[in-house]
């Protein structure tokens, strides 16, 4: 089946690939060229204190979309049933013109003729989402099409958990080893202190020599008492 077809050619991209970031880029090139879209992108959640729940892009490929200033946009902003639906392993298909306002003045502000939502879960949490985009047909990608779309993101999932393992690897290591050199500079320091204490003690005068001296000169300075009646 050609499902299977894509998924195992997909798979080699993810397995071949030795760069995991850029792997994750040509695995996403090769889903949107086999799903007929023009641009596609994983999105990833952040939290922004004053704007809650934002999404901004991870990866991806196709023509470039205009975002705001910061690189992410905030679900509140018209797209909270976006967050609804993509967290509850949903997705959103169609044409533009079908999805509500303020939804279809957003994907038609990029170009967007038709757009398919599909949520990527990590870790069993919600990641973000990945968004295939054609930017010359009205359509609706086919249930079968999104079948093999949602198991190729399981993929991606996987994917990113392994970067995610990697970065907290590499995290560690960058802990554990700034720890060992505190720990060194701090035995150094010891060290140091000690050497210097050492040091001070053998030019400080022999004390005890001294209170010996000093107690047998006082003696020979202390006259002798007069000796005493002889005996009868």
């Amino acid at each position: 089946r050609e499902g299977d077809r894509v998924l195992a050619d997909y798979a080699r991209i993810l397995l071949a690939g030795s760069d995991s970031h850029q792997t994750l880029v040509e695995a996403l090139d090769y889903l949107r060229s086999a799903c007929g879209a023009d641009r596609a992108t994983v999105f990833e959640n952040v939290t922004s204190g004053s704007e809650g729940l934002c999404f901004g892009s991870a990866s991806g490929v196709g023509p470039q979309r205009r975002m705001d200033g910061s690189g992410n946009f905030p679900y509140r902003n018209g797209l909270e049933r976006w967050a609804e639906l993509l967290e509850a392993a949903k997705c959103l298909n169609g044409a533009t013109h079908s999805f509500p306002e303020p939804e279809r003045q957003g994907l038609a502000g990029c170009g967007t003729r038709s757009a398919l939502a599909l949520p990527v879960h990590v870790r069993g949490n919600w990641y973000g989402f990945s968004l295939f985009e054609d930017l010359q047909h009205e359509r609706e990608w086919a249930e079968s099409e999104i079948a093999v779309l949602r198991t190729a993101l399981e993929m991606v999932a996987a994917q990113i958990s392994r970067l995610r393992t990697e970065e907290e690897l590499r995290q560690r290591d960058r802990q554990m080893r700034e720890l060992l050199q505190r720990e060194r500079n701090a035995l150094m320091q010891l060290e140091a202190a000690m050497n210097q204490l050492l040091a001070q003690q053998e030019d400080l005068p022999p004390i005890n020599k001294d209170l010996r001296e000093a107690r047998t000169a006082a003696e020979a300075a202390t006259p002798s008492p007069p000796p005493g009646p002889a005996p009868r």
